[in-house]
């Protein structure tokens, strides 16, 4: 029996609707313990200076429609109405999920993005200007290391502080780069052969572009109140009895990875988000749907130099020190509903060097150096330690 089946036949249930509930009332914890630091305190305040009302501005704007519509309001860049922003409201929990196998149900994992990275930015009246998304560092064989950020391109949509509501909308794509220690030889030897604007800064980041589920043309996709209700949620990914002041969500479709027009360089991008895919199951396939859980923090005050700074002080931690900026690991666990961790299976690692080893063969300019040469040698030496020794990666 799989591990949904065998949750619904504990629970007594036979959907997936059902099954939310009972993971609601449910008692016991499984997994992810909140950390101290994301407690908040019965006795919060909230700051003076609300004033509430531009949800009110247009009749088309507000619930209880199951969609607000937004489209009178201008999607504006992210990061140019910064010094509009009056308050915000921290997302302590970034909740992900998305199945691991496509169409299977079954295989639905959970995971945990960085913790208080992501913001929601607005006015005192309420008028949404800047959203801050996640950040999340990952690892991959051969010694590979990096980041996937994910850029918020647009924005629209409002709050409403006391009725602990929103409405919004935006438009993002996923970034992808490497930060591999230096001397590395494989690193070496893809720049001999891609050139030197290999993917190890954000400024030559990979890009996958995203939709809003199954709007394919629409890179527009909503911001709405509470939790999905469309698959069961664990209760260690709940965060009512953390004292969340409010919750939202949102559904994203993955798209393609963007080309750059050069071939190589397009083919060894492929090739790092198939790796990502096959390590962390599937997280950026296309047509993959990510579904994202926003438990947010009582509103503050914001300090609007400390926003501009804000994601860059964390990208900068995640390069260089490979650590979030309060100490945590970056490598957050990938799991299944019941709490057990999601693990590539062993022969992901002989796959992975299989196609690395192709792409340098395909694109190698004329016989190998010694340099492409020492490169194919290493990788052959971690599959072949990885077949050796299956549990070495977990």
């Amino acid at each position: 029996m799989n591990r949904f089946s065998a949750f619904l036949a504990l629970a007594g249930m036979t959907s997936p609707s059902a099954a939310f509930m009972v993971s609601k009332l449910s008692a016991t914890p499984t997994a992810l313990n909140v950390q101290p630091q994301n407690e908040i305190p019965d006795d919060y305040v909230i700051p003076d200076g609300w004033v509430g009302g531009f949800a009110k501005t247009e009749k088309a704007f507000a619930y209880p429609q199951v969609e607000p519509d937004l489209n009178s309001l201008e999607v504006m860049d992210n990061m140019d109405n910064i010094n509009k922003l009056d308050r915000m409201q921290k997302v302590l929990w970034p909740e992900f999920s998305w199945l691991s196998l496509p169409d299977d149900e079954t295989s639905r994992v959970y995971q945990k993005f960085t913790d208080n990275v992501s913001r929601l930015g607005y006015t005192n009246d309420g008028r949404v200007y800047s959203i801050i998304c996640p950040q999340q560092g990952f690892k991959l064989p051969f010694g590979l290391v990096g980041n996937i950020e994910v850029t918020v391109t647009g924005v629209r949509g409002w709050v409403e502080e006391e009725a602990k509501n929103v409405a919004a909308e935006m438009s993002v794509e996923g970034k992808i780069w490497l930060t591999p220690k230096p001397g590395l030889p494989l690193i070496s030897a893809l720049e001999s052969i891609v050139g030197d604007k290999l993917p190890l800064t954000k400024d030559n980041a990979i890009v996958v572009d995203t939709y809003n589920r199954f709007e394919p043309w629409n890179d527009i996709f909503r911001v709405k109140n509470g939790t999905t209700t469309e698959y069961p949620i664990p209760q260690s990914r709940q965060h009512y009895d953390d004292n969340a002041y409010s919750v939202a969500h949102l559904y994203v479709e993955i798209g393609g990875v963007r080309k750059t027009g050069n071939p190589a360089m397009d083919d060894f991008h492929e090739l790092i988000v198939k790796l990502i895919n096959l390590m962390k199951g599937n997280k950026l396939s296309q047509g993959s749907c990510l579904s994202w859980n926003l438990w947010f923090s009582p509103p503050e005050i914001v300090d609007r130099d400390e926003w501009k700074n804000h994601a860059d002080v964390w990208r900068k931690s995640i390069d260089v020190n490979h650590i979030y900026p309060d100490g945590e690991n970056m490598f957050d666990e990938v799991e299944y509903f019941d709490g057990t961790t999601f693990h590539a299976k062993t022969v992901t690692y002989h796959i992975a060097s299989v196609e690395l080893s192709k792409f340098i063969e395909k694109h190698k300019k004329s016989a190998l150096d010694d340099v492409k040469e020492h490169a194919l040698d290493f990788i052959h030496d971690i599959s072949l330690f990885h077949r050796r020794n299956p549990e070495a990666h977990k």
